[in-house]
């Protein structure tokens, strides 16, 4: 078994500006045959300008359900590398190449449109810091 991160995180210590600081999930000897190979491809590291970029890539990726948690997952992945190099992270690049929304979804995606179109999506979202006033009053009590 190999720690791809600790790798990078140790290459990155050592040389920041390397083009070769990526982890990858690909096994040809094996995925080449699956029904449900790996979406997540790769991800990409470098420090420019002081700061760590992240390119990830993805062979497939569900648009309405998985997308926002993946880009969140790996964007926390980016922001821990970056504090074990001591740098701030910088920009985030996220490439699918098949990114879709599945037919099964249509309905709750359509629904979601709609919602989004008619501002009743707003009603529900609340920020950071919103939550956390809220979480901070019900410990209160």
């Amino acid at each position: 078994m190999i720690n791809q991160i600790e790798k990078i995180i140790e290459k990155l210590k050592k040389a920041p500006y390397s083009r070769r600081a990526q982890a990858i999930t690909w096994q040809p000897w094996k995925d080449l045959d699956l029904d449900h190979p790996p979406c997540l491809q790769r991800c990409w590291f470098r420090v420019i300008e002081g700061k760590l970029v992240m390119h990830v890539h993805m062979r497939s990726n569900d648009a309405f359900k998985a997308a926002f948690m993946n880009m969140y997952a790996f964007t926390e992945l980016q922001r821990y590398v970056a504090e074990q190099i001591k740098v701030e992270p910088g920009y985030y690049m996220h490439v699918a190449d098949s990114y879709h929304v599945y037919e099964r979804d249509w309905k709750w995606f359509n629904k979601f449109i709609e919602q989004i179109k008619n501002g009743e999506s707003k009603k529900r979202w609340i920020t950071t810091q919103e939550y956390l006033k809220k979480l901070e009053l019900s410990n209160i009590g």
